[in-house]
């Protein structure tokens, strides 16, 4: 077997063998600069127990974009790996900070997405965050959702800009304490973006759960 053979199957005792004959294995992985890293292929395969063997064995994989411009924290979302996301998580707080390609978070690719599985996603992830600093951390949790990407939208104007269950997302956001006032690079708030859409149906958040988004 091969690395990404072991890393696909899961097999802790297989890893530890391709060690054996080659010791620097995971360091000649790394200086790859984008590649599927083991990581990434325990992400995609939910290969939980292997995840966190890797990670503690190699934390800079779970940064090392893939050649899609994928983190492996991406990656489980994108695969619905949830307990692997969170296993994660829960060895580097710090990595909901991750980003992918185009400066995209985990919120901000969860929000981007239009399945419905990806909106449970969410919904976990802004519960994990408010569960996490909700003592002490008000302030870094606040600045992680109104983190922007590389064009310059929070993830509620990402939320705001997909049609696809917008409604939802925008609730869940406003659920998650989503700061409702923040505008994006061109000055707009995610009630502007809101504004340019023409299904009726977006109306129904607006009095209600969004009431003062461009105050």
């Amino acid at each position: 077997m091969n690395w990404t053979q072991v890393a696909h199957s899961g097999n802790i005792d297989d890893l530890y063998e391709l060690f054996q004959q080659d010791p620097y294995l995971l360091e000649q992985i790394d200086e790859v600069q984008f590649i599927d890293t083991p990581l990434h292929i325990a992400a995609a395969a939910g290969q939980v127990d292997f995840g966190v063997e890797m990670m503690n064995l190699k934390p800079s994989f779970a940064t090392k974009l893939n050649p899609d411009g994928f983190t492996p924290m991406h990656i489980a979302l994108h695969n619905h790996r949830d307990q692997l996301l969170f296993e994660l998580l829960k060895i580097n707080q710090e990595l909901v900070l991750v980003k992918a390609k185009k400066g995209m978070t985990l919120l901000h690719y969860a929000a981007e997405q239009a399945e419905r599985s990806k909106l449970e996603a969410l919904q976990l992830l802004g519960r994990w965050l408010r569960r996490t600093y909700n003592k002490d951390g008000g302030l870094w949790e606040l600045d992680v959702l109104n983190w922007k990407d590389k064009e310059g939208n929070p993830v509620f104007h990402t939320a705001a800009s997909n049609i696809h269950n917008q409604v939802e997302m925008i609730r869940l956001l406003i659920e998650c304490g989503v700061p409702k006032n923040a505008i994006n690079s061109k000055g707009w708030t995610a009630l502007d973006i809101l504004q340019q859409q023409t299904n009726a149906n977006r109306a129904i958040i607006l009095p209600s759960q969004a009431g003062g988004l461009n105050a």
